[in-house]
């Protein structure tokens, strides 16, 4: 399930799962490193930098879902 901006603010050093929005298949995870207006900065394994995605796209990895 998507993560909402105020729940991405709660969960800052996270682990996320990134959604493709083509097929909503998981592709990548990252850690959540902060929220810039409406986009939720994320330190993917692939970057060095936060990228700036779109919640709708990120999913929250509890304990269960790890």
């Amino acid at each position: 399930m998507a993560i909402t901006l105020a729940q991405a603010r709660d969960n800052r050093g996270e682990l996320v799962a990134y959604r493709s929005p083509a097929t909503r298949e998981i592709t990548e995870h990252g850690r959540i490193a902060g929220v810039a207006g409406r986009m939720v900065l994320v330190r993917y394994r692939s970057s060095p930098d936060p990228i700036p995605t779109h919640p709708d796209n990120l999913d929250l990895r509890t304990e269960q879902t790890r």
